[in-house]
């Protein structure tokens, strides 16, 4: 159920950005994601949360999450709040929220119960929302860098054709194509420049299954229907130079979507970004970024480090296969 509290007068040190805050039963991480909002003093919060699943004591829990929240908005701020009676599990609640934010909203900025940013998160998001509003290239500005390359220190971020929610901004402009259902699937596979459009059969094969599944109603997830939408529009994702934003919720008890504490987006270190950003002279996508984080984050470590083994001179590959020799006769 949608409820507004009453709008209060913008201060000019408030933060000019909406904030959409996503959250289900989990009150540590919440708390630790909500401290970093409140520093910030946003002029609008927007607040996300599903309701209890059957047969579960979830409402306790819930309960205890969002009376404490509201509680603690200690500063003039619009308070909008998405509070679901049911629930509708991690695929429609999610993407429900996100879709009457962006609806409300011209541009905002999204994060989830688990997603710990960096105090500088919020004015590098800030800068470039209003730096690209109007930019029909962009698609998404993400919060993290899992690409592991050696950063570029001329400047302060790149553009990317893989985006990652780990906390991230976007505008309205971009979310009236987002589809949750991508019914749009059955056009976009026929279309030989889709299999075109990615660089190896890994990552053609890795996209086709998950939209397959997103489309037959057997993937519960939200996010990489962001990414099928940047894709058919030709959208790129602005990424940062560092990570921003580490995921902390990974394993964690009552997690819902996340349950594997290994996974190798888990708790990636996160540092400030320097300020006053230092924008790209052109506008490019970086496929060598592009690749490192496709290769890690889609197909695991494993095949991450294969992907490392490629990218070595030929002697460091003859010094690596000459001990591997050597280990495996003993």
């Amino acid at each position: 159920m949608l409820k507004f509290e009453v709008s209060k007068t913008k201060k000019k040190e408030q933060f000019d950005i909406p904030i959409l805050l996503i959250f289900f039963t989990r009150f540590d991480t919440t708390k630790m994601t909500f401290e970093k909002i409140r520093e910030q003093k946003p002029y609008k919060l927007y607040l996300g949360s599903d309701g209890p699943r059957t047969g579960t004591n979830d409402m306790e829990k819930i309960e205890k999450v969002r009376t404490w929240l509201l509680n603690n908005i200690d500063w003039d701020c619009e308070v909008i709040k998405f509070f679901n009676d049911f629930n509708k599990g991690t695929k429609y609640g999610v993407s429900e929220h996100i879709i009457k934010f962006f609806k409300n909203e011209e541009m905002g900025i999204v994060l989830e119960d688990d997603c710990l940013p960096q105090s500088t998160f919020f004015p590098f998001c800030c800068e470039l929302l209003y730096k690209y509003k109007d930019d029909e290239r962009t698609g998404l500005i993400s919060g993290n860098n899992f690409s592991f390359s050696k950063h570029d220190k001329r400047y302060s971020y790149f553009f990317g054709s893989f985006p990652t929610t780990s906390g991230w901004a976007s505008w309205a402009r971009v979310f009236k194509d987002y589809d949750v259902e991508i019914k749009k699937w059955p056009e976009v596979y026929t279309n030989p420049s889709f299999r075109k459009s990615y660089s190896t059969k890994w990552e053609y094969e890795f996209w086709k299954d998950n939209f397959q599944n997103i489309y037959n109603g057997t993937s519960m997830t939200w996010d990489y229907q962001i990414h099928f939408m940047n894709k058919i529009n030709n959208r790129c994702a602005i990424m940062p130079t560092v990570n921003l934003v580490s995921n902390i919720g990974h394993g964690a008890p009552d997690a819902v979507y996340c349950l594997n504490p290994n996974d190798p987006a888990s708790n990636i270190p996160s540092e400030e970004i320097e300020l006053p950003l230092r924008h790209p002279n052109n506008f490019l996508i970086d496929y060598e970024k592009d690749d490192t984080l496709v290769n890690f984050y889609c197909f695991g470590i494993k095949r991450f480090f294969i992907f490392l083994y490629r990218k070595l001179p030929l002697p460091i590959k003859k010094i690596y296969r000459f001990f591997k020799s050597k280990f495996k006769k003993k």
